[in-house]
């Protein structure tokens, strides 16, 4: 199994990348999809952990991909991020 964690610009453009992929579906025996969406910033803390820095939305529209097998459509890898610490990940 491979997971794959990609980034679009909106809600429209993923959809129509994983159409263009062959993924319309969110379950099918080759892969699961789960879209994100936005992802949002780590707030800033002081000692008293109050908060500094609120959380912000991050830019993008963001979609996780588990393929149970082969690699990543073509049309699909201009997408993909490596996130340090995924906000969302599958169960293994």
């Amino acid at each position: 199994m491979h997971d794959h964690y990609l980034k679009f610009d909106d809600a429209a453009e993923a959809e129509t990348e994983l159409q263009v992929a062959g993924i319309t579906i969110s379950h099918a025996p080759g892969w699961d999809v789960n879209h994100v969406g936005t992802v949002w910033s780590e707030p800033v803390l002081d000692e008293a952990e109050e908060i500094v820095t609120p959380a912000v939305p991050l830019p993008g529209y963001h979609v996780n991909i588990r393929l149970r097998s082969g690699s990543l459509a073509t049309a699909l890898q201009a997408f993909e991020v490596t996130p340090s610490t995924p906000s969302r990940r599958f169960a293994s």
